[in-house]
């Protein structure tokens, strides 16, 4: 069972976060808040990138409006989902987080390695 300290830290935390991506993307629209978004979020939890993507189901690929990759945005990136991460939580409609080991486990998918990923969180909204 969880101490109240512990919750307590973990409400902290959370809605510091949830005030850094808020203060970060409060003040953008349209492309720029989705380029925002992706920023701040990397930021705050301290990630190398985050990337928002639309599924284009017919080519089961991804398209990203907004992909940010170490300090720089990637631009016009479009993701083949055969094989990766992404099909999977695709597959299954459900938050999927792989916290090491991403390339190891999913060897098929060429842009793990060339980024450097270590691991990968998906959570995938709307209706598949």
């Amino acid at each position: 069972m969880r101490n109240a300290m512990q919750t307590n830290n973990e409400i902290l935390y959370e809605n510091d976060l949830l005030q850094r991506i808020s203060d970060g993307t409060a003040a953008e629209t349209g492309s720029r808040f989705f380029r925002a978004v992706v920023k701040n979020l990397s930021q705050a939890l301290g990630t190398c990138g985050a990337w928002i993507t639309e599924y284009l189901v017919e080519a089961r690929r991804l398209r990203a409006p907004a992909f940010w990759l170490g300090s720089d945005f990637v631009e016009h990136y479009k993701y083949d989902i055969a094989g990766t991460p992404c099909e999977a939580s695709l597959k299954n409609k459900s938050f999927l987080h792989i916290p090491e080991n991403v390339v190891e486990l999913f060897p098929e998918d060429p842009d793990l390695a060339e980024f450097g990923a270590v691991s990968y969180m998906s959570f995938p909204l709307g209706s598949l």
